[in-house]
């Protein structure tokens, strides 16, 4: 699994003032052909937490945003690794951070 999370907080950063849903980092869980890898903001970088197997109803282009069990029920936004690989792709990434910053006021 690979992520360039260096190139991902370098466009945040650019943009994190742009509108409140943007201010934070979110856990994200990556998802690949067979694991879920989930990564928890630390500071202004992430952090490996754990992984562990793909199931079947998940699927592999996924973009969302949700309470996920595996985090405690934290809302996580979950993205497939093929989805995210662009710039494009790390924009829709942070199209998520938009629905965890809504959950949050709920």
């Amino acid at each position: 699994m690979s992520f360039d999370f260096d190139s991902f907080l370098s466009l945040w950063d650019k943009i994190k003032d742009l509108h409140p849903s943007l201010q934070s980092l979110y856990p994200i869980a990556i998802v690949d052909e067979e694991k879920i890898y989930l990564y928890e903001p630390y500071g202004y970088k992430y952090r490996f937490k754990k992984s562990w197997e793909r199931p079947d109803h998940i699927p592999k282009n996924i973009a969302a945003a949700f309470p996920l069990e595996e985090n405690d029920f934290k809302v996580t936004c979950l993205v497939g690794l093929n989805a995210i690989q662009d710039l494009e792709g790390m924009v829709s990434l942070l199209h998520e951070f938009v629905h965890c910053y809504q959950f949050k006021l709920l």
